[in-house]
């Protein structure tokens, strides 16, 4: 019984994850758009800009409707920002690696970036920031 509670929990968590990251994804690539397709900007800085905006987006969506975490905000948010700046690294250095090694243009490079860094972001702020006993 407990393993069914369990199991139907996380499942909702993954759900919801999964629906705020795809809102904070397209909030990046929008942005990695027009950074880089209006004004010329450096794709590991438009990249950068687009993950941070979606940081923010993604907290206090994640904290409240993924995760339904009751804890105070400053007990959360420097974990949070933590994880993804070394998200940001890992996702940046695969992004490079990808348009230098590969030749891939910035825009096309980034989407399998984003799902990678989403399926680990999910794990991480799961057993790192939002923590609680059930799994």
């Amino acid at each position: 019984m407990l393993s069914k509670i369990i199991n139907k929990e996380i499942s909702r968590q993954v759900l919801s994850f999964g629906l705020v990251g795809l809102e904070g994804a397209i909030l990046t690539y929008l942005i990695l758009i027009i950074l880089i397709g209006f004004f010329s900007f450096n794709y590991l800085l438009a990249y950068a800009l687009g993950v941070i905006s979606g940081t923010f987006f993604g907290f206090f969506f994640n904290k409240t409707f993924s995760f339904e975490s009751k804890r105070k905000v400053y007990e959360e948010v420097w974990k949070y920002f933590l994880f993804y700046a070394f998200s940001l690294s890992v996702g940046g250095f695969l992004l490079k690696f990808l348009i230098e090694t590969f030749k891939i243009n910035p825009l096309i490079a980034t989407i399998p970036v984003l799902i990678l860094t989403t399926i680990t972001n999910f794990f991480g702020i799961k057993l790192v920031v939002f923590k609680n006993n059930k799994w």
